[in-house]
């Protein structure tokens, strides 16, 4: 990992932190900021692991299935036969899962939660056990709120140009270090990915093929980052559709028309909800102005996207 070190161990120690019952600990960020890889350190920190003898982790995503998700816990303390998976109703998974985690200190992770009630469906299982942990990742700033509505979620930040300098280094060469003559052009390309982990990994992927002495190949790529990040191998395109897909019908009218300024445009908050209004994107509600109606519009697509600059 390149980049919020620092804040990964002041996380550490905020989890060795008690509290009087089970805690969630929500992490938001846009897809590709790291919200995987930073609770993936975090998982597996040496001071995490003996403070928590019961480590888990879940993957959530959109296909989400309670029972799965309850196997997927119990498959940690026990082997699955083929009765667990098909015959067990999922009110006995529950108490299966509850009696194996009230007898230790746990941590478990759910990774990519899309939707509050996911929380809710595991919540019911645990034991609201003194000092155990629920790290959450999640693109949405309402799944994080869920969580937990006495503490601000972990907010991922955005890498430094040089943390992304950094990072671009290791992917291309394996290490911090260039050839000098690649210096300033790979510096533009770093600078052209916003620092995003995931389009730095992607480009520097692209670049660890093309030779430590190709500064010409490596100019054709600074000419068009976003071509490169965005081609059919970098799986980019699927990270980032995978959020519109997830927005409701009312939702992606408007977040494409934003698409139609141009970039780093300065767009005017007044205007926009009136242009939505005047497209007939806003649909009416029952005693509230079309404008009030507009500006939870515009809420929500913010919240659905906090991180983003």
């Amino acid at each position: 990992m390149v980049g919020l070190e620092d804040e990964v161990e002041d996380i550490v120690h905020n989890f060795l932190q008690e509290a009087e019952e089970l805690e969630g600990i929500p992490f938001i960020g846009i897809p590709g900021l790291g919200k995987t890889t930073i609770a993936a350190n975090i998982f597996h920190h040496p001071t995490i692991g003996y403070e928590f003898p019961i480590r888990i982790w879940v993957c959530v995503s959109q296909e989400f299935s309670k029972k799965q998700l309850l196997l997927a816990i119990l498959s940690n303390f026990t082997r699955l036969t083929h009765d667990d998976m098909h015959n067990k109703i999922e009110e006995e998974l529950v108490l299966t899962v509850r009696s194996n985690l009230e007898k230790t200190r746990f941590l478990i992770v759910m990774d990519n939660v899309w939707s509050h009630s996911h929380w809710d469906e595991l919540n019911i299982a645990l034991p609201q056990t003194v000092r155990s942990k629920v790290l959450t990742t999640s693109r949405f700033r309402r799944v994080a709120y869920h969580a937990n509505h006495s503490r601000e979620p972990y907010m991922l930040r955005f890498l430094t140009p040089e943390e992304s300098w950094k990072l671009l280094q290791f992917k291309a060469f394996g290490e911090a270090s260039s050839p000098p003559e690649l210096e300033s052009v790979g510096k533009f390309i770093a600078t052209q990915c916003n620092g995003l982990p995931l389009s730095l990994v992607v480009i520097g992927g692209v670049l660890s093929g093309m030779g430590e002495t190709n500064r010409m190949a490596w100019e054709k790529v600074s000419e068009n980052v976003s071509r490169y990040i965005f081609s059919e191998r970098s799986g980019m395109e699927n990270v980032i559709s995978s959020s519109y897909n997830s927005l409701p019908n009312h939702l992606r009218r408007c977040s494409l028309h934003v698409g139609m300024f141009a970039e780093d445009f300065e767009i005017l908050v007044w205007k926009l909800i009136r242009i939505w209004i005047a497209k007939g994107f806003v649909q009416p509600k029952l005693g509230m102005r079309l404008e009030e109606i507009a500006e939870d519009y515009f809420e929500d697509l913010i919240n659905r996207s906090d991180g983003a600059k």
